[in-house]
């Protein structure tokens, strides 16, 4: 099993080769490549923006370079990330769009040899008008059901991740709602329901517990609900009151009782760590920190692995 962790915790005035190399040297063995794509789906000029849109050959060219490095320093790619949001309130042809290129990143997962790829979804704002619950519902279903065909041909697995959506803010701090795939038994039945018209077990969830703790869902009962369904994993830390990714314990998340879920569900996946909150600030301060701060987190991933996994 991998210790891995997100592409872009690194110093980003580094080189592609540096930033793999730190990556390596803290002890990770695997990452999570975070693939933008240069996409921009938040306005409705989105088009000719993102490297998906174009052929295969063109998307290996484009990621030549880093794929290099990180091959070079020995790092697996347990998982990637695809850009997101995949709908924009009030047009419905942008999650079309992201159908489109999100197929072309699934191809290019199996190009790689990575496994699994993250799919936020379609997420539903508070402040949208628009659509109902059960408009948002649909184009869900709708958009994971159209990969499909993509999924089975290219033998990769897509993880919907759990998501909040911020409902109003206030002096101190923001407020939390649910979001997609916040609620694991409608989750499980999306899942179970993706799979069985599949033929084949090819979706999961990607857990990201600083999400689960935002809107603050108990690990105790939202993790076994879930159960197996749980392929990947996103760890990080935060305070409910914003979105930070922190490093696990930095924050006040119950991790005592998330692996201890973990556990009892029998999750035998990759310990996955997506932070970026306590890094902005290193950097800022110090990039001769970044790269202890990167061993610690290693290192507590072998703690939480032997407490998952044994």
């Amino acid at each position: 099993m991998h210790i891995s962790v997100n592409s872009g915790v690194c110093n980003q005035d580094l080189s592609l080769d540096e930033r793999y190399a730190q990556i390596a040297k803290a002890g990770f063995t695997a990452v999570d490549w975070m693939l933008g794509g240069g996409a921009n789906t938040r306005t409705p000029d989105y088009e000719g923006k993102c490297i998906f849109e174009k052929p295969l050959e063109e998307v290996i060219a484009f990621y030549a370079d880093e794929l290099s490095a990180i091959r070079k320093n020995g790092l697996f790619i347990t998982q990637a990330h695809a850009p997101q949001p995949a709908y924009l309130a009030g047009y419905p042809e942008v999650t079309d769009y992201c159908i489109r290129i999100y197929g072309r990143l699934i191809e290019f997962c199996e190009y790689i040899g990575c496994p699994r790829l993250v799919i936020h979804g379609v997420d539903y704002k508070f402040d949208n008008t628009v659509d109902k619950p059960a408009d948002i519902d649909w184009l869900n279903w709708h958009l994971f059901e159209s990969l499909i065909p993509t999924m089975l041909r290219c033998n990769v697995m897509v993880c919907m991740e759990n998501l909040y959506v911020r409902k109003y803010r206030t002096s101190n701090d923001d407020v939390f709602i649910e979001g997609p795939a916040a609620d694991p038994t409608a989750t499980a039945q999306l899942i179970d329901e993706l799979n069985e018209k599949a033929g084949k077990e090819i979706f999961g969830l990607c857990l990201d517990t600083g999400h689960m703790h935002i809107v603050r869902k108990d690990a105790r009962t939202y993790i076994p609900i879930l159960g197996k369904r749980i392929k990947a994993l996103h760890l990080n830390d935060n305070n409910c009151s914003s979105d930070d990714h922190l490093v696990l314990l930095s924050g006040n998340a119950e991790w005592g009782s998330i692996c201890k879920a973990l556990r009892d569900v029998g999750y035998s996946g990759d310990i996955n760590f997506e932070i970026g909150g306590n890094f902005t600030k290193i950097r800022s301060f110090s990039p001769e920190l970044i790269l202890p701060w990167l061993e610690l987190t290693y290192k507590t991933g072998l703690i939480f692995q032997k407490l998952i996994q044994g």
